[in-house]
């Protein structure tokens, strides 16, 4: 009953999703569950305060299976509240301390959901380098700027090496992975959609692939293909 303005709210500009049928008591156990609902409707998910047993550690976790990014922010190391956070860092989670830094991984990626162009009136420079205030106005970047096209250009992309293999040197499920990237810069939602195979196959494929040197990966877990695959006949 304490939620049920939040509930209208949500009602009202957004959606509530649950498996559960109307009526069903907030359970602790089905916890867990929904959170792999969380991350799989996020591009990224942000940790900012975890104990090392937390559910904001399993919502983490079933990012990664599902191939979101995942963020942390880093804490005391004497506080126990931030040992998730931060053993998530030493894992290779992306540090971020604003939400600016969040938005500013994805806006060369997804321009077109930042708000328009003219939404900043800061130098370019200060919001997409280093050089940006440790601490801005919040009113100064609630509403990043979109990129414009030469920024989102700058995104390193690379064509194929040139090298030509044959089917027979890729297992079927890196073969299904190469088939379905018909272009640069593919988002691995849209590649794990094309190959029909479970996304934990995708992204194991991925990362072989990654590794043997067949296909580059950039921000935002989008892959590119380097290379051709030579007819059998």
């Amino acid at each position: 009953p304490s939620n049920a303005a939040l509930f209208d709210d949500v009602a009202a500009s957004g959606a509530i999703v649950s498996e559960y049928p109307p009526g069903t008591r907030p359970l602790a156990e089905n916890f867990p569950v929904r959170n792999r609902i969380i991350s799989g409707l996020s591009v990224g998910v942000v940790v900012a305060e975890a104990p090392e047993r937390s559910g904001a550690l399993i919502t983490a976790s079933r990012a990664l299976e599902q191939g979101r990014d995942v963020f942390a922010v880093p804490g005391n190391v004497d506080s126990y509240r931030s040992t998730g956070a931060n053993r998530l860092l030493r894992e290779g989670a992306t540090a971020v301390a604003t939400g600016w830094d969040v938005l500013e991984y994805y806006a060369g990626l997804f321009p077109e959901k930042l708000g328009p162009e003219d939404a900043y009136d800061a130098p370019e420079e200060d919001v997409f380098t280093a050089e940006m205030p440790a601490t801005a106005p919040p009113a100064a970047y609630s509403r990043p700027r979109t990129s414009t096209k030469k920024e989102i250009d700058k995104e390193k992309t690379v064509a194929y090496s040139g090298v030509k293999i044959s089917p027979e040197e890729l297992t079927p499920e890196e073969a299904a992975v190469i088939a379905a990237m018909t272009g640069e810069n593919i988002h691995v939602d849209d590649i794990i959609n094309s190959c029909a195979l479970p996304a934990s196959a995708v992204l194991s494929a991925l990362t072989m692939l990654e590794i043997k040197g067949y296909v580059s990966q950039s921000a935002g877990k989008r892959f590119t293909r380097l290379i051709e695959i030579t007819s059998t006949k």
